[in-house]
């Protein structure tokens, strides 16, 4: 293993012809990552509500409510398999790309990272250079370990499947 693998020095990766310097995650940061998982189905959930308005009911309106919260207990651990669903999520895996870069660009936001994410070509480097920044690599004692709890590892791309998408509700 090489020592800037083991330092997790910043790597560089380029999206539409601008650079960005990826960073390893700081404990604080996969905190705020675990929260940010962990909120995507109540923040769907608002955004459809906001949508319908009054075209449902208030029973409807619970009931997408409880679903919603449900779902975000069982994504309140990174290495649960509702949290991988939502880190491979276009949301999930914008927010991961955003705390891994906010601090070399701090004029990038999150709206702009999701609007990065539609360069599929670039998805799997930027993916591929997260996970070595934030996961024990070089030996396969190392890789065994932290297979079950590698960030956005999935290859056949970012967006939910329909098991572990949020609640959904279609107007009438």
């Amino acid at each position: 293993m090489k020592i800037s693998d083991m330092a997790a020095v910043p790597r560089e990766v380029t999206l539409r012809g601008v650079v960005y310097k990826m960073s390893a995650l700081s404990p604080r940061e996969l905190g705020e990552l675990e929260r940010y998982i962990a909120d995507i189905p109540i923040r769907a959930v608002k955004r459809q509500l906001a949508e319908f308005g009054d075209a449902i009911t208030s029973d409807e309106r619970l009931q997408l409510i409880k679903e919603a919260q449900a779902q975000s207990r069982q994504q309140d651990s990174l290495i649960s398999p509702a949290a991988t669903a939502a880190l491979n999520s276009m949301e999930g895996f914008a927010f991961s790309f955003y705390l891994s870069v906010r601090h070399s660009s701090p004029s990038l936001t999150l709206e702009k990272a999701l609007d990065l994410m539609d360069d599929f070509e670039s998805i799997e480097e930027l993916r591929r250079v997260f996970n070595e920044l934030n996961m024990v690599g070089g030996d396969d004692a190392g890789k065994a370990a932290m297979e079950s709890s590698r960030i956005g590892t999935r290859s056949t791309g970012v967006s939910l499947s329909a098991g572990d998408s949020p609640p959904m509700l279609s107007p009438r």
